[in-house]
């Protein structure tokens, strides 16, 4: 009977190789199942609110605010942020940034050209700082009901919390890191939406 000692070798490699794979596989089964149903949940959240919703990876949100302006909101992997949201802003010399304060010591670019003005309460102030070219366009800007949604940000799991609203450029644009919940992105849109409002609704402020 021929020996059979040259198999043994092989199939202990073969045993190795099934015994990573499987845990890999399910690993990417996992993720596949938890992206079509965050793809799902998206899609029903774009459906209940006239929105357009394009799948894949960036997962790309669209509409129009009152003013027929085309916003748009993308996951990313950029500036420490899963969520990017922006819009056209038809104020070309405003510049305006507000930034938690876990997350704009680490981005002082995002304050170029502006000076620091402390606004809100002593709360507010400690939670985020905020500048402009312009301290009355943060006066604007901070409606008691856009301070209120800022203090309710929030936060991903365990990390701090990290949002950055600039307007820079003629774009209002929102920086964040959320969870991947409905009710978190819809959050983000109807911020962005409501900053715009309070920016352009006056329409009574002139730069130099």
């Amino acid at each position: 009977m021929p020996s059979l000692e040259f198999l043994v070798l092989p199939g202990f490699l073969l045993l190795g190789v099934l015994c990573l794979s499987v845990p890999l596989i399910f690993s990417l089964l996992a993720i596949y199942l938890i992206e079509k149903q965050y793809r799902s949940k998206i899609h029903h959240l774009a459906l209940a609110e006239g929105w357009q919703y394009v799948g894949g990876v960036a997962g790309h949100l669209s509409g129009r605010d009152i003013a027929g302006d085309e916003w748009s909101l993308n996951r990313t992997n950029v500036e420490s942020a899963n969520y990017i949201w922006q819009i056209p802003l038809h104020t070309q010399n405003a510049r305006l940034g507000i930034s938690a304060r876990q997350f704009g010591m680490r981005h002082g670019t995002l304050f170029t050209g502006m000076s620091p003005y402390p606004m809100g309460s002593p709360d507010f102030q400690r939670r985020y700082f905020t500048a402009a070219n312009d301290r009355a366009m943060l006066e604007q800007l901070l409606t008691p009901e856009i301070v209120q949604m800022l203090l309710d940000w929030p936060n991903q799991s365990l990390q701090p919390r990290q949002l950055r609203i600039s307007v820079k450029n003629g774009r209002l644009r929102i920086s964040t890191r959320i969870n991947h919940r409905p009710e978190d992105i819809s959050r983000l849109i109807r911020l962005g939406l409501a900053i715009k409002q309070a920016l352009v609704a006056p329409l009574s402020i002139s730069f130099a």
